[in-house]
Formats: structure tokens, C-alpha cells, sequence
């Protein structure tokens, strides 16, 4: 049976993780194990992880100083387990269906794995209590591609899975600017690789105060910054100066 790892950073997560590793460890896909990165939490996230790691075999975790969710996620994928077959990433403060992980590799087990493959899916919204905010999010008229990539990200962190081709590849290329982890992935795959989406959601993608993602007051900085780094992105991949 094909091996798989969970890549989850943590962050002052005291509130919700519990849960979330618990929705992991209830995947009927048995083959797993988790890699939790603790990105400098003042609160009791690491003696939750701690406590968890001493009960289940399968979790490890390590700590490191704050370096942010985006740098955090790339440092998990470097110290990955290079045995396994597929790696999912998960956040914190999510809840997932116990079938996401089996769901995911029934897709990418049907690729080459010769070449990069990546998994996404659709997300359930969900507020701070778990009450449905909206059942799917995303527009069934847009598809991954090379060139939505480049403006927008359609592939949600939580829902990422990799298959090991495409980890090496996001690992050689880690972007020295400033890009979030699952956004830089959904770039790299959709050009080098194949991407596989599912318009179904096996996650609870929880909305509350601490995950805020932007607002309108610095909507003018943000594609301004999102302009240059499409100059950086045809640089690299026009130049062919990425590590293949």
C-alpha cells in the first residue's frame, strides 16, 4: 500500500488543533503518518502535540523559530520523509472528512508517477463553530492551468496532495520571494506537471478571527506586489533557471 505523510504547521493553535489532528488520525487511508512543524507558539500548541506524539507512533513534531505559515510549510516539505509516496498538507484549524485522504489518492494513483501530480479539491466553509457558511467555493467555469495560476490561487493549501516527483521539484525550488507555499505549488505543478481537481470537499475550512486573508485598504499594494512577482515567475521559468 502506497505510504503517505501529513505536513501540518502549527502556530499559537491551542483553540482547534486537537480536533484537527483527531479528523487525521480517523482517515479510513491507514497508511499515514504526520510531520507537525511548530512555528514558535506562545501557547499550549506544543504540549498538545506533545501529548498527541507520545500516544500515536505515526506523529512527529519539531520546533523552530516564527518564520511565517508560508516558510514554515516550505521548511516542512524539506524534511519530509523521502520514503513516502504521496504528502498532504493541513492547517491547524480545519476538520476533515475521514475519507479526504483515500479520496486523493484514488485520483493520483490512477498518474504516472514519473511526473509531477497534484491534487486539489473544494472546500465546505465553515465559521468558527463548525455552522456551514457555504457548501463549495469554488467557480466550476474555472480550470487549473499555467495561466490562472499566474493571477490567481484556485488550489487551497489544506487540500494539496503531492505526489513525491513534484515534492522534489517544489523543494529544489523554493522561491526567494515572497509567495505562499500552496500558491508557488499550484505555479510549479500547473507548468511542469499535471494537476488533478476535485469539485467535491472533504474539508471543513474553518473562518475565524486569527485567518483573516486581506482587505480592501492595501488591495493596490497586493497587485502591485503580485505584478512583480509574475516578472520574477517569467524569469524563472522563461529563462529555465529552475532546478529540475
Amino acid at each position: 500500500m502506497k505510504k503517505v505523510q501529513i505536513l501540518l504547521s502549527s502556530y499559537n493553535g491551542e483553540k482547534f488543533i486537537k480536533k484537527q489532528i483527531d479528523s487525521i488520525l480517523q482517515q479510513d487511508f491507514k497508511e499515514l503518518s504526520i510531520l507537525i512543524r511548530d512555528d514558535g507558539s506562545s501557547d499550549r500548541t506544543i504540549d498538545i502535540i506533545k501529548e498527541y506524539s507520545l500516544l500515536h507512533k505515526n506523529i512527529k513534531f519539531y520546533t523552530g523559530k516564527n518564520i511565517g505559515a508560508q516558510n514554515s510549510f516550505f521548511n516542512l516539505l524539506e524534511n519530509a520523509d523521502q520514503t513516502c509516496d504521496y504528502y498532504a498538507l493541513a492547517d491547524q484549524d480545519d476538520i476533515w472528512k475521514n475519507n479526504k485522504v483515500s479520496k486523493a489518492i484514488d485520483e493520483l494513483d490512477k498518474y504516472d508517477n514519473n511526473f509531477p501530480v497534484l491534487y486539489s479539491s473544494d472546500v465546505t466553509l465553515v465559521n468558527e463553530q463548525l455552522k456551514i457558511i457555504k457548501n463549495k467555493i469554488r467557480n466550476y467555469h474555472v480550470s487549473p492551468s499555467f495561466g490562472n495560476a499566474l493571477v490567481e490561487n484556485i488550489c487551497i493549501g489544506c487540500t494539496l496532495v503531492l505526489n513525491k516527483k513534484l515534492l522534489d521539484l517544489i523543494t529544489n525550488n523554493i522561491p526567494h520571494f515572497s509567495y505562499m507555499h500552496d500558491w508557488w505549488i499550484y505555479i510549479v505543478a500547473s507548468y511542469f506537471g499535471t494537476i488533478i481537481f476535485d469539485y467535491n470537499s472533504y474539508v471543513f475550512y474553518r473562518q475565524h478571527s486569527n485567518n483573516a486573508i486581506g482587505t480592501y485598504t492595501n488591495f493596490y499594494s497586493k497587485i502591485y506586489k503580485r505584478v512583480k512577482n509574475v516578472k520574477k515567475i517569467e524569469d524563472l521559468f522563461c529563462n529555465r533557471q529552475m532546478n529540475l
